[in-house]
């Protein structure tokens, strides 16, 4: 994959697939997207186009996830996302220039959206250890109130187009210590770095929590995107 971008970057386009439950799917040819170079119009890469079929795919694999990911401890969970974390300081110029090729943000500024993602991956790595619940006395002789923090169900992500990966930690991260299976899914013209980052989360914890992903026409997917809350919410 490291490779594929640094061909892409070298002027060679990189064909990308969407990654839902674990596995990079390509999508038929003729439903792909050229993600363009807004400095010189040069075709960077392709990325499928997406389908509500593929939405609803990426939020039953989040919800198949979401039992095991809840049942990893907190610390764990934190320790894992600080990975993430890690993966993203260690390709940090290599994500800037992405940044760059895709979106057409200076260098340096590109390189402070790569540190602010970081950034807020680390910090919501760290709150792993911080999830407390609480002990209050009861009316009742003998008893105890244990309040205990759950997870409530699958997050959606949606991500805007001028900040696609400082977006992406901010939501991912406090949702996967918080023991929440994520399914995102990203504005059109900000694909590539999107579907990026998602290769290097696949690498540093599970996958299938939190790599699923459909690049999906809102018009397409906005019905099933909203049943989320309806079948997270039922006891």
């Amino acid at each position: 994959m490291l490779d594929r971008l640094k061909a892409a970057l070298a002027g060679e386009p990189s064909h990308l697939g969407m990654l839902v439950g674990g596995t990079w799917l390509e999508g038929p040819a003729a439903a792909r997207v050229e993600v363009e170079n807004p400095a010189n119009g040069a075709v960077v890469a392709t990325v499928p186009a997406g389908s509500a079929d593929h939405a609803h795919a990426a939020l039953e694999a989040a919800r198949k996830a979401q039992p095991v990911w809840a049942a990893t401890p907190a610390p764990e969970r934190g320790r894992l996302v600080g990975l993430l974390a890690d993966a993203v300081r260690d390709h940090r110029d290599l994500l800037a220039h992405v940044v760059v090729a895709e979106q057409g943000k200076p260098l340096n500024q590109a390189h402070g959206e790569i540190g602010a993602t970081e950034t807020f991956l680390r910090y919501a790595a760290e709150s792993g250890r911080r999830i407390e619940g609480d002990i209050m006395p009861s009316d009742m002789a003998n008893e105890e109130i244990w309040i205990r923090r759950v997870p409530y169900g699958v997050v959606v992500g949606l991500t805007a187009w001028n900040y696609p990966a400082a977006l992406t930690g901010r939501k991912l991260g406090p949702a996967l210590v918080a023991a929440t299976a994520l399914s995102s899914r990203r504005t059109s013209s900000r694909r590539f770095r999107a579907l990026r980052s998602r290769r290097w989360r696949s690498g540093s914890a599970s996958p299938r929590a939190w790599s699923t992903s459909s690049p999906a026409p809102v018009t397409a997917s906005a019905r099933r995107w909203s049943r989320v809350r309806n079948r997270t919410s039922s006891p």
